[in-house]
């Protein structure tokens, strides 16, 4: 299944139902979400990433966040819910074109 959601201005309030519905366990496998030029920022990206950590995301998930003004801090926390050893198996994260720069990128080192 795939979900492609370009250009709305979602925000935290969005972001964070969206998390929501990651989380709840009833997403199906192999899941592609596609949300580009969405304005998520930092705080979208917090509440994605509880949801990685949450054990109930699909397996196979696929989340490409184009160009929504993620930052280093919101690399930070992406890095952390990978590394919690609870995010699904088979995740395939996308961060192209946001603001995440070096020290974002290491955070994934």
């Amino acid at each position: 299944m795939k979900l492609d959601i370009w250009g709305y201005d979602l925000g935290y309030e969005d972001a964070h139902a969206l998390a929501e519905g990651l989380a709840s366990g009833s997403c199906p496998m192999e899941l592609r979400l596609e949300i580009g030029y969405c304005n998520m920022r930092d705080k979208g990206a917090e509440a994605l990433a509880v949801a990685l950590k949450s054990r109930n995301c699909p397996p196979g998930l696929w989340l490409e966040l184009y160009g929504n003004n993620i930052g280093c801090k919101g690399a930070h926390v992406f890095a952390q819910a990978l590394s919690s050893g609870y995010s699904p198996s088979g995740l395939a994260l996308y961060l192209e074109k946001n603001g995440i720069g070096e020290e974002g990128a290491l955070a994934f080192s």
